[in-house]
């Protein structure tokens, strides 16, 4: 068998597909080593070795962007046309340099759109956002996704998405037929593991927080994850609670986050902290110390971060809606993301909760969390090729 990966998903700063992208070629290439495995990554191809490179990179704070970067990106997302130039533009290059090198391949593409190929294609969805909730999206983008979304999915050999919530979506608004959908959810890095506090104290001396001493949502900064009503929700505890339980988030810009950074700046809270990047060394280690983890999103395609709190054996509070259920299971609070009185009635319950309580909730986690691996998880993915592959004499 010979796959082909399109990399160019893993870049700084390193978002859940990244996160997701890399540690699916690196077990692949871990469980499966008599697999021909190659890349793609900016129009040129890599050996193994040096897909185990790039993998390597991104372990340190990216370098900001110009501000004329920043606002053109922003410009283009505005407008579909644009988009639609830009990746013409890109296939033309993949065409007619790599196009002859890799049609004996199986070209799995991480990242919502494909790549001119002329041999069997994999595409993993992560959700359909685009069609469900177009207002999440700048405009440009979603009607850019939605073009793209609808024809790559029809033509795809194979559909890879990771829970039954996004399958049973796609079989509904695009006619897809349920035998070309695999469920291949994700694993989670060993990293992501309960700590002492001797452990992360370093860590959590560089923001001045207490071990097991305040909230955790990791999410990108957009409207998707619903965090100013968690921030709502959150300035209506008690204020003993604030004081000695803020709230830390932490994200990468990703659009529409004017009006949240913007609730953030006039709330003057000292209880609330916004990081933007932090060391994934660092990120372990607030996941572990963390009372409690808190994410409610209005719309997943799975919700990674939700398995790498259980893992790291964190109680969790998130949505009752799309795949979340499926993640969380019974290890924590499953809640109505609209309503801002019922997130924070969730969090006073974990902020107060008593010790033999809370170390339930503990177990809970981590019980749910043992579900998921990649180990698991790539076995589904190699049958997924091998189905398309296979060719009956």
């Amino acid at each position: 068998m010979k796959i082909i990966y399109n990399l160019d998903c893993i870049r700084a700063p390193m978002t859940g597909i990244g996160y997701y992208t890399q540690n699916m070629v690196l077990a692949m290439i871990h469980y499966y080593p008599d697999v021909e495995i190659i890349a793609c990554r900016h129009n040129t191809l890599l050996s193994k070795q040096e897909i185990l490179e790039v993998c390597s990179q991104f372990t340190e704070a990216p370098k900001k962007a110009p501000v004329w970067k920043v606002a053109l990106i922003e410009i283009i997302n505005q407008f579909a046309f644009a988009r639609t130039i830009i990746q013409w533009q890109y296939n033309c290059r993949h065409y007619f340099k790599l196009r002859k090198l890799t049609k004996d391949y199986i070209y799995h593409e991480p990242n919502f759109v494909f790549l001119p190929h002329d041999g069997l294609k994999v595409l993993t969805t992560y959700d359909v956002s685009m069609f469900i909730y177009p207002e999440f999206l700048p405009k440009g983008r979603a009607k850019f996704l939605q073009q793209q979304m609808r024809r790559d999915i029809k033509e795809a050999d194979a559909l890879i998405v990771m829970c039954q919530f996004i399958k049973d979506q796609i079989v509904a608004l695009l006619n897809i037929p349920e035998n070309k959908i695999h469920i291949v959810p994700p694993g989670v890095k060993e990293d992501f593991m309960p700590r002492p506090a001797s452990e992360v104290q370093a860590s959590l001396e560089k923001f001045s927080l207490g071990y097991k001493q305040f909230l955790l949502c990791v999410a990108t900064l957009e409207p998707r994850k619903n965090l100013i009503r968690l921030i709502k929700a959150y300035q209506t505890l008690p204020d003993n609670l604030q004081k000695e339980y803020p709230l830390v988030l932490v994200g990468n810009k990703g659009w529409l986050y004017e009006e949240l950074l913007t609730l953030i700046n006039e709330s003057h809270s000292s209880t609330i902290l916004l990081l933007r990047y932090v060391d994934e060394k660092i990120l372990f280690h607030l996941y572990s110390a963390a009372k409690t983890f808190i994410y409610p999103s209005l719309y997943e395609g799975f919700g990674l971060p939700v398995l790498e709190a259980m893992q790291s054996g964190v109680p969790v509070i998130t949505s009752n809606v799309s795949s979340l259920p499926e993640v969380c299971g019974d290890a924590g609070i499953l809640i109505d993301p609209l309503n801002e009185s019922a997130i924070a009635i969730a969090m006073e319950k974990f902020l107060t909760a008593d010790d033999a309580a809370y170390a339930d909730q503990v177990q809970r986690s981590l019980a749910q969390a043992k579900k998921f691996s990649w180990d698991s998880s790539v076995k589904k993915l190699y049958e997924a090729y091998h189905q398309i592959s296979y060719k009956p004499t």
